[in-house]
């Protein structure tokens, strides 16, 4: 357990046990099986090494979530794309990386910004789900899990993820 280097809002001293409510809940949230597994391990380097978890250190492809995953570096006002998988390309009909997210213009689902900027600020992870009938198409379940990483100083730097795309069958 992190001890007094956490300068953050949520880390060190009488909220750190808040803080691991709020860890443990998500954990509840989360539907996808291989997402939960990544959420898992990044919760067990914040909270059980010796150092928060950086972007350098961890792998998507651990959890056979390369092609869904994403690293953005948090610059000024904006998040860029620093490397996001085949299957995330596809979806989004273009390569990303290297793309400025300074807006919602490459939105799908929600606002991307908004989402990734709530990851920053509260140094925590996001998770959002949300199940969607377009038109006469398949349903589609959407779920996304957004984590934050560290530099040296604790300050978040980049932000690291999955986003997942599963289909739910015929429409009813």
């Amino acid at each position: 357990m992190h001890q007094g280097d956490f300068p953050g809002p949520w880390r060190g001293g009488a909220s750190e046990s808040a803080h691991e409510i709020l860890l443990h809940d998500l954990d509840r949230h989360i539907r996808a099986p291989a997402l939960k597994h990544l959420y898992r391990r990044w919760r067990e380097a914040l909270l059980n090494q010796p150092h928060l978890p950086t972007i350098g250190t961890f792998r998507f492809a651990e959890d056979g979530l390369a092609d869904h995953s994403f690293v953005a570096a948090v610059e000024d006002d904006c998040f860029r794309f620093v490397s996001v998988g085949n299957a995330l390309n596809a979806r989004y009909g273009q390569e990303l990386a290297g793309t400025t997210i300074i807006d919602d213009a490459i939105e799908m689902f929600g606002s991307l910004k908004a989402s990734y900027r709530a990851c920053v600020e509260k140094e925590a992870p996001v998770y959002e789900y949300a199940r969607y009938a377009l038109g006469e198409d398949k349903p589609l379940l959407f779920e996304q899990l957004i984590l934050p990483f560290f530099d040296a100083g604790s300050r978040v730097t980049h932000l690291g993820g999955v986003v997942l795309f599963t289909d739910l069958g015929p429409t009813h």
